[in-house]
């Protein structure tokens, strides 16, 4: 976790599933908690900054690296395009708010 009061990075909570060396997509939530989504995985797990404590929530449909998540006006967060073992991935999915 970042301190911008002391410009210093601090350890915080682990991961449930490691995320590979591929990149993974990142997106602040409307409630201030962060949704980590794929990185050669199909795994998605919620940060929540206030309990320092990462939360497994669900699975993607397919494995994805180097895709974007975008955060809508409504909360949800849709997953778009990518890359995985198999090529380049034309597909987008969407991660429901709430959940």
């Amino acid at each position: 976790m970042f301190d911008p009061a002391t410009g210093r990075w601090q350890p915080t909570g682990n991961l449930s599933v490691a995320r590979g060396a591929g990149p993974h997509g990142a997106a602040l939530l409307l409630d201030g908690r962060f949704l980590v989504a794929g990185g050669r995985t199909f795994t998605a797990e919620i940060y929540n900054p206030a309990t320092a404590q990462w939360q497994f929530t669900g699975s993607m449909s397919v494995s994805r690296s180097s895709h974007t998540l975008t955060l809508l006006g409504n909360g949800d967060v849709l997953a778009v395009g990518g890359e995985n073992i198999n090529g380049i991935i034309s597909t987008a999915e969407l991660f429901k708010a709430g959940q």
